[in-house]
């Protein structure tokens, strides 16, 4: 599985589902193992230790079908977030081969929205 490079924005308090093909270096389809893990993690700026949101796929937080992940991000889940640049990954990890693999890098910007979710 090759790390790739993906920068997106959306407006602040909007769902937004992130999709991604869950394929290895070659291309290929891979099927996830019993008690693998998927991470989609946003930080202010990457070398922070506190993440700012966190959806697993233990949590039921991030699907799969026909090999493709989705994560949905919620109006809830950046309602309460500066406006503004983050950084993101995607983090693969299979724990019974203590193996791990940040599929996906990048940066993704809050852009502005008239209707906060206070105001709904």
């Amino acid at each position: 599985m090759k790390t790739k490079r993906f920068n997106f924005d959306f407006p602040r308090g909007n769902t937004c589902p992130i999709t991604f093909d869950l394929v290895d270096n070659q291309q290929e389809p891979f099927e996830l193992a019993e008690g693998d893990e998927i991470y989609f993690t946003i930080k202010k700026v990457y070398t922070m230790k506190k993440f700012l949101l966190q959806k697993k796929l233990s949590d039921g937080d991030i699907t799969i079908e026909d090999n493709v992940a989705t994560i949905m991000l919620n109006e809830e889940d950046t309602a309460n977030l500066d406006f503004g640049k983050y950084d993101y990954d995607i983090k693969f990890k299979n724990q019974e081969e203590n193996y791990a693999k940040t599929l996906v890098v990048g940066d993704v910007e809050l852009t502005e929205e008239t209707t906060w979710l206070a105001n709904e």
